[in-house]
């Protein structure tokens, strides 16, 4: 997930559907503040916060089987950011835009 705000929806994921998630945001304030919630709803264990940049994601190629931003993608470089997306995720991954 590219862009986490409080980590509202990766630790929805993370607990009702019991899914890993790794999730980048390039504030460093909305990584904390995700971490805690992670911690607080016990689901660090699956969902992951770290700071990273969507133009440059900190990420092997074809690693991911979906990619969803969140309330990011009216600010970034779409051309960059994209290529970015693609590079990292697997054939026949699935792509969300919010």
């Amino acid at each position: 997930m590219v862009g986490c705000g409080t980590g509202f929806s990766a630790c929805y994921l993370a607990r009702e559907i019991g899914c890993e998630v790794l999730v980048i945001d390039i504030e460093e304030l909305s990584i904390e503040k995700a971490k805690e919630k992670a911690k607080r709803q016990k689901v660090s264990d699956k969902a992951k916060f770290r700071v990273g940049d969507a133009h440059a994601l900190p990420f092997e190629a074809e690693t991911f089987d979906a990619l969803r931003t969140e309330f990011v993608s009216q600010f970034l470089d779409r051309e960059r950011a994209f290529k970015e997306f693609a590079r990292v995720l697997r054939p026949r991954a699935y792509v969300g835009i919010n």
